[in-house]
């Protein structure tokens, strides 16, 4: 396990990922046990050092690793977020917001780039999903695909099923779900449904994966975004349960989305003049200049 610490600044030199633990992992702990192993004395340790650094742990993220995760839950969802805290005006009346956080109303986090090879990942099971009560499946993907004229290369790219770590895969397949467009008229009634369950599929991806994707879009129109895929999520899973989305997945989309919200709301407390990058939230950073 190794843990980095990562400024949410815009300057290169600055938002670099800095390893400040590395551990051996025997892969047999609890989430309690690592949280209390690991987790603890790391923060412990980064907070200690405020005085020095200047800096406030505003969030912690992983991959989509259960033990990890488990650990982040139990340091992170700890009580209600104060009325007192100086966050609280700012996102108590955001509707359905999960306000629960950890000490200095701490928050976890989940790295964008595994959402979203996750969410690759589950349509390409041969068992497929339920999207509104519709089965989608790698063969009913593919031929929808087809029928908009993609080549066949670029289908077998998507859906290589042997090939999960990919990201750039995983967001060319998850656009290609939002780019599809309605059924061509005459199409037969079960094609129709499909197609639009499809949609509404791609309608939720879109909202999701856009706003860590498109250079041009301003932080309230990310929000908005992140805002639209929370409500798209809690619809397809209330609709299909683990058929739709499953737990982990719906989960950790959730706490990726707030966790964004947070920490706007922080960095506008904290540093109200400075500028706010999504893409520096979660476990990836780019690389920095020599």
């Amino acid at each position: 396990t190794v843990a980095a610490i990562g400024m949410l600044s815009p300057h290169k030199r600055l938002y670099a990922a800095r390893p400040i633990m590395i551990s051996a992992d025997c892969k047999r702990e609890t989430a309690a046990e690592h949280r209390k192993a690991v987790l603890d004395p790391t923060i412990e340790a980064a907070e200690s050092m405020r005085s020095i650094t200047g800096l406030r742990i505003v969030s912690i993220a992983s991959d989509g690793e259960t033990r990890r995760g488990g650990a982040i839950v139990d340091k992170t969802f700890l009580k209600p977020l104060p009325r007192d805290s100086n966050i609280y005006e700012l996102l108590c009346d955001l509707n359905l917001m999960d306000l629960w956080v950890g000490e200095d109303d701490l928050t976890g986090d989940k790295d964008f780039k595994h959402v979203f090879k996750r969410g690759r990942n589950r349509l390409l099971r041969v068992g497929g999903s339920k999207i509104i009560s519709v089965l989608i499946n790698p063969a009913i993907i593919r031929r929808h695909l087809e029928s908009t004229g993609l080549s066949r290369e670029h289908i077998n790219a998507v859906l290589r099923p042997d090939d999960k770590q990919n990201v750039k895969l995983s967001v060319e397949l998850l656009q290609d779900l939002w780019n599809l467009p309605a059924a061509p008229e005459g199409s037969s009634p079960t094609f129709i449904e499909t197609r639009d369950a499809l949609r509404i599929l791609g309608s939720f991806f879109y909202h999701l994966v856009a706003p860590y994707i498109c250079v041009d879009m301003s932080l309230s129109e990310q929000l908005e975004h992140l805002s639209a895929a929370a409500h798209l999520a809690m619809v397809l899973y209330r609709d299909g349960q683990q058929e739709a989305l499953p737990t982990l997945l719906y989960t950790d989309i959730m706490i990726m989305i707030k966790n964004v919200y947070f920490c706007v709301a922080k960095t506008k407390v904290d540093d109200p003049l400075s500028q706010f990058f999504l893409v520096l939230l979660g476990t990836w950073r780019p690389p920095q200049d020599s």
